[in-house]
C-alpha cells in the first residue's frame, strides 16, 4: 500500500523468464500474445498471402517439422512428443510474438505433438541468449529436446551455453532460427543449426536500388511489381544442410 495515497501497489512476482514483473506487466505481455494468437489466426483463416513474421514463423515449423520426422531420435525420451524452449527477440514485439505463435501452430499442422517447457525473452542478441538458455538448461537439464529462436543469432547463443557447460552431443537439443545470417548459415554448414529461414537482405537491397532509381529516372517502374499497389515483396527461403551452399555468398 502506498504511504501517500493509500493505494494497494501492484505485487511483484517471478514470470517464466526469471525476471520481476509486476501483474499489469504480465496482464499487457497476455493481451500482446492474444492479439498476435488472433492475427495469426485471422491471416490465415482469409486465405491472404502472409505478412513476413507469419510466413517466416511458418517456414521455421515446416522446417522443424520435417527434420524431426527424418530424425525421430530428436525425441528422445521416446513419450511421442517434442519438448521445447523458445528464445524470442523482444518483449511484446509484434514480429517476435507472432513468429513465436506461427512456428508452434506450423509444427502442429504437421502433426508435430508439442510440450513447450518455456521460453526466454533475449532480445534478438546471442549473449543475452547464451545467458537465458543456461538458465533453461539449469532448469531442464536434458529434458529440452528442440531449441526454436527468433533468430539465427539466438540459436547460436543457445548453442554457446551448451558448449560452455560441456554438453555432449547426444545430450543436445536441435536447434532452429531465422534470419540466414552468415554466422548462422555457417552453423548449418557445419550441422550446429539444423535449419534456418534465410532474409534475402541482397535482395532487398537490390530492390531499393531498383525502385530508387526509377523513381529518379522515371524509367522501368511499370517493371517493378508491387504488392497492393505499394510493395514489394521478397519471400523467405528455407535452408538446410543440403542447400545451404547456394546462400553462402
Amino acid at each position: 500500500m502506498s504511504k501517500k495515497t493509500g493505494e494497494m501497489m501492484a505485487q511483484p512476482v517471478v514470470s517464466a523468464m526469471g525476471f520481476l514483473y509486476d501483474s499489469e506487466h504480465l496482464k499487457i505481455e497476455a493481451a500482446c500474445r492474444q492479439h498476435a494468437a488472433n492475427v495469426v489466426s485471422r491471416i490465415v483463416a482469409s486465405g491472404k498471402k502472409v505478412q513476413e513474421a507469419v510466413s517466416s514463423g511458418q517456414m521455421q515449423g515446416q522446417l522443424a517439422a520435417a527434420y524431426i520426422k527424418e530424425h525421430p531420435d530428436v525425441d528422445r525420451n521416446h513419450d511421442g512428443k517434442i519438448q521445447y524452449v523458445i528464445l524470442e527477440g523482444e518483449m511484446g514485439h509484434q514480429d517476435a510474438i507472432i513468429r513465436t505463435e506461427s512456428v508452434a501452430e506450423s509444427l502442429k499442422e504437421q502433426g508435430i505433438a508439442l510440450e513447450k517447457l518455456s521460453y526466454q525473452i533475449a532480445n534478438w542478441n546471442r549473449a543475452q541468449a547464451q545467458t537465458r538458455m543456461m538458465q533453461l538448461i539449469g532448469q531442464y537439464k536434458t529434458n529440452i529436446e528442440m531449441v526454436i529462436a527468433n533468430s539465427d543469432s539466438m540459436a547460436l547463443g543457445a548453442i554457446d551455453a551448451y558448449e560452455k557447460l560441456g554438453y555432449t552431443e547426444s545430450n543436445i537439443p536441435v536447434f532452429f532460427g531465422i534470419d540466414g545470417t552468415d554466422e548462422g548459415l555457417e552453423a548449418v554448414q557445419k550441422g550446429k543449426i539444423a535449419a534456418t529461414v534465410y532474409n534475402d537482405k541482397e535482395g532487398q537491397a537490390k530492390a531499393m536500388a531498383e525502385l530508387v532509381i526509377a523513381a529518379v529516372t522515371g524509367k522501368e517502374m511499370e517493371d517493378i511489381q508491387f504488392e497492393n499497389n505499394r510493395c514489394i515483396y521478397l519471400p523467405y527461403k528455407k535452408v538446410t544442410k543440403e542447400n545451404v551452399e547456394t546462400m553462402i555468398k
